[in-house]
This record gives structure tokens, C-alpha cells and sequence, in this order.
């Protein structure tokens, strides 16, 4: 494994991913139902890496468990209001979704960038920054760019962890169609990379900080 590539694989039992940590090091998140979740986490040390790395393959080379797996919820989830008055929601605090491609954390970082620009700038009009109307201007650009991401994720695993013939079909059309269409091909990164909507000014690429 590179000190700088992430790997995600889509089991039937849900999402696999590598992510590479300073030091030789990788994080493993492995999503499972609950009761194969509970199951796994009772493997002794040797049968859980065997599992571990019968999940991924050769690649990863001789694998050693650093610290105990710990086990956490997973749920798709958007509250129906960020803003009230004087408060804001953020992050895992508004939503929540799969562990597909660290979106979970590309949301929360723009979520933050996006509701700072929205408070300079009712800062500089003199107006109050926790009233209600400054807040909702934050809620209703993060709201539904958030759902487009949480819609997709949940499309994208469901359709990846499932193996019913015409699903498949569709699958490898699908992976077809983004190898052979550059256009598709960049729309789905720009919408994984969160250009496709409006961006944070200190989200833009070459913005100084």
C-alpha cells in the first residue's frame, strides 16, 4: 500500500476502506450489519486479521492490529432544521451518512467554511449574526447540497453491497459508463469533491487561507 492511496471496496455486508496513516500505519473501516459487526468483534486477535485480510486481499502486504477495534452506529440521517436562533448545526451534529469516500468530514469541513463566509459577511453589513434570517441563509445553502451527498452515498452503497441480477447489471453499466465518459466521469468527481454546487470561498482551489 502507498503512504498516500486509500483503498474502498463494496461488500455485500457494506463499504471496506483503507486509509493511510503517517508511519506505515493505515486506519480499516468496516461496515457491517450489527450482529456480523458484534461477531467480528469477538474474533480472537489472529482470526480477526485473517478475516481482515481475506476482505481485502494480498495487496496490503503482512498486516498487525495497532490498537482494539471498536464498534460504532452507522445511520443515514439529516435533521429537518440547522438553524434556530443564536444556534447553528455543523457537521455530524446535522447529518449523518455511510463511511463512503470520507464524505462524512467533506460535508462537516464545508458545512463550517460555508456558515463562516455566511457570518463575514453579515458581519460586514452590521447585521446580527445569530439572528434567525443571517442563520437560515447558511441553512438553506448547506441543507439540500447536503441531501444530494447523503442521496448519493446511500444510492452507491445499496447499489455496490447488492447482488440481484438486474442491480448488477446496472452496476457494471454504470462503472462502464464512467471509464468510457469523461463527462460522467468529472461530473461524479466534482460532486464527490463538493465543486459542483456553490463553494466556500476558502474551499476554492489556490484560496489563501
Amino acid at each position: 500500500m502507498t503512504k498516500t492511496l486509500a483503498y474502498e471496496r463494496f461488500w455485500p455486508s457494506g463499504p471496506f476502506a483503507i486509509l493511510p496513516l503517517p508511519g506505515r500505519r493505515c486506519q480499516v473501516v468496516w461496515t457491517a450489519p450489527q450482529a456480523e459487526a458484534e461477531a467480528i468483534l469477538q474474533l480472537p486477535e489472529a482470526e480477526f486479521m485473517a478475516e481482515l485480510e481475506r476482505r481485502y486481499g494480498p495487496q496490503m502486504g503482512r498486516l498487525k492490529r495497532l490498537t482494539p477495534p471498536a464498534l460504532f452506529p452507522v445511520q443515514l440521517m439529516q435533521c429537518d432544521r440547522y438553524v434556530l436562533p443564536r444556534l447553528a448545526l455543523v457537521g455530524d451534529a446535522a447529518h449523518s451518512c455511510h463511511p463512503v469516500g470520507g464524505q462524512g468530514l467533506n460535508m462537516g469541513i464545508r458545512d463550517a467554511a460555508a456558515l463562516a463566509e455566511v457570518l463575514t459577511a453579515a458581519y460586514q453589513h452590521g447585521e446580527n449574526l445569530g439572528s434567525l434570517p443571517v442563520l437560515r441563509r447558511y441553512e438553506r445553502w448547506r441543507r439540500w447540497e447536503n441531501w444530494i451527498i447523503l442521496s448519493f452515498t446511500d444510492v452507491l452503497t445499496r447499489t455496490f453491497s447488492n447482488q440481484i441480477g438486474p442491480i448488477v447489471v446496472l452496476r457494471r453499466l454504470g462503472l462502464w459508463s464512467l471509464n468510457r465518459v469523461p463527462l460522467l466521469r468529472h461530473l461524479a468527481l466534482r460532486l464527490m469533491t463538493g465543486r459542483l454546487g456553490r463553494v466556500p470561498q476558502v474551499a476554492r482551489v489556490g484560496q489563501q487561507v
